[in-house]
């Protein structure tokens, strides 16, 4: 896994019963190290110098082409008989000890309760205060559905606020990342120049140094042949100090005995010959001597030039040095801005899920809040329906209530006309008076049924009151 990798160090170990080599471990614990201290930091030619890779078997050149030393079976493209089956940890079951206290929470459910007293049912107040009541209600759901739908929205705003933050942060990091990839290409630009430069001066610096031998031989050569004529010159001088001594004894001879001229001239034609020798390998010593100055003079020309050229290999050097400790450094920088941006990804990432998930649960809230709006709609049509027919049955029996008070006065008022009536002439119509009681008892129990039907009328009334009410509860 990612954490056994990143803790090589710790978690890095070789089975014991599978067979493997010194120089494979080495290999392995070489690549699984620091990168200041890893194996081919220098380059792929410390690669390839490993032991791993110098055997009989194969090289690291033509290691792809080796046949391997273990070849697994495979019956199939997907075949996974070769991998160990790693089974999923089972845990245990949780397990919560009943409480040993009573909470109350294990009894049956047996139903709803209700209060008979029928306080809200009395007279049209107690109605219009359960209506507000309820109306309080939805007014509380309401606002609570306003305070979460805002509070959703809030943390909606402050998510995609962190997001555009998280954005930002991830456009600077790629800028860094396209910046120091746009420096670490131009320093690789600058580096292959410099290898190319310095392969030149490393071409012309071995030309120097082929020139340099070669003017070194010629040099010798010029000195041997310098020695030989110095010595050759030296024998002819030996040869003409030799000659003039002769030519000295001949001509004591030729005092003392007198030396025949021909002899004389032939001696001196040797003379001259010797001479004339002796002048040539004079001017060819002097045409050697310069040759030789010249060839000096050249070989501190390119002594020179050679130094110049060392030093300016030796700058090459350290600027090559120079870049490629920058190009390390560039390196590290862009690991380091690719780790930054890998981790502002997983965050946006974490982010655009809870965002999402936000934006799930507000639009659940939204079709919640339009379901209870439509149900409170339908709720308040029916209210209202039945508030029309309350209204209507109201007014049927205030109708009612009036047409039988008037009758009811218009009965007393007759009555009273007729008492009158009979006290003026009470004397002269008892029969009246009897038949006006007879009458009055008649009234009277027309008004007690009149009352009896109004008593009634307001039960009727009551009761409806009841049932608007209950109406009025059970929505």
């Amino acid at each position: 896994t990612y954490g056994k990798i990143m803790n090589h160090q710790n978690a890095l170990s070789f089975p014991d019963d599978v067979d493997m080599s010194k120089d494979a471990k080495d290999l392995i614990c070489s690549f699984l190290t620091d990168r200041k201290v890893r194996l081919g930091r220098t380059g792929v030619d410390e690669i390839k110098r490993h032991p791993f890779f110098r055997n009989d078997q194969w090289t690291f050149d033509n290691i792809r082409d080796t046949v391997a030393p273990v070849v697994p079976e495979l019956h199939s493209d997907i075949d996974t008989s070769n991998f160990d089956d790693i089974e999923a940890e089972k845990g245990d079951a949780e397990t919560f000890s009943p409480p040993k206290a009573f909470v109350g929470n294990q009894l049956p459910f047996i139903g709803f309760t209700y209060f008979k007293e029928n306080q809200l049912l009395k007279g049209g107040g107690n109605s219009s205060s359960v209506e507000e009541s309820n109306n309080s209600k939805e007014n509380a759901k309401d606002k609570e559905n306003c305070l979460d739908k805002k509070e959703l929205q809030k943390n909606l705003q402050l998510l995609e606020e962190q997001l555009d933050h998280e954005m930002q942060a991830k456009d600077e990091l790629e800028q860094k990342c396209r910046n120091a990839t746009n420096r670490l290409d131009k320093l690789v630009k600058e580096l292959d120049k410099e290898m190319n430069s310095r392969q030149k001066v490393e071409a012309s610096l071995r030309q120097l140094e082929r020139e340099r031998a070669l003017l070194q031989h010629q040099s010798a050569e010029s000195l041997r042949k310098a020695e030989m004529e110095s010595d050759r010159k030296r024998s002819l001088e030996n040869e003409l100090n030799v000659l003039r001594d002769q030519l000295e004894d001949l001509k004591k001879r030729n005092q003392q005995s007198q030396i025949s001229n021909e002899e004389k001239m032939q001696l001196q034609r040797q003379l001259e010959e010797t001479n004339a020798v002796l002048q040539a390998e004079k001017e060819a010593a002097a045409r050697m001597k310069k040759c030789q100055a010249e060839a000096q003079k050249q070989a501190q020309s390119l002594e020179v030039s050679l130094g110049e050229v060392q030093d300016k290999y030796n700058q090459l050097e350290n600027c090559k040095l120079e870049q490629e400790k920058q190009l390390r450094g560039l390196q590290a920088e862009l690991e380091e801005e690719r780790r930054n941006r890998s981790l502002g990804a997983e965050t946006i990432s974490d982010l655009q899920g809870s965002l999402s998930g936000l934006e799930k649960e507000l639009k659940e809230m939204k079709s919640t809040l339009s379901k209870i709006q439509t149900e409170k709609k339908e709720l308040q049509g029916k209210l209202n329906n039945l508030e029309k027919e309350k209204n209507n049955q109201e007014i049927d029996l205030t109708f009612k209530l009036k047409s039988l008070q008037q009758s009811l006065e218009q009965e007393e008022a007759e009555h009273k006309a007729t008492k009158a009536k009979l006290a003026d002439k009470n004397k002269v119509y008892q029969s009246i008076e009897e038949a006006k009681s007879e009458a009055l008892k008649e009234m009277e129990n027309t008004l007690q049924e009149e009352r009896s039907s109004k008593l009634l009328v307001e039960e009727k009334l009551l009761q409806l009151q009841k049932a608007h009410s209950m109406l009025d509860c059970d929505y």
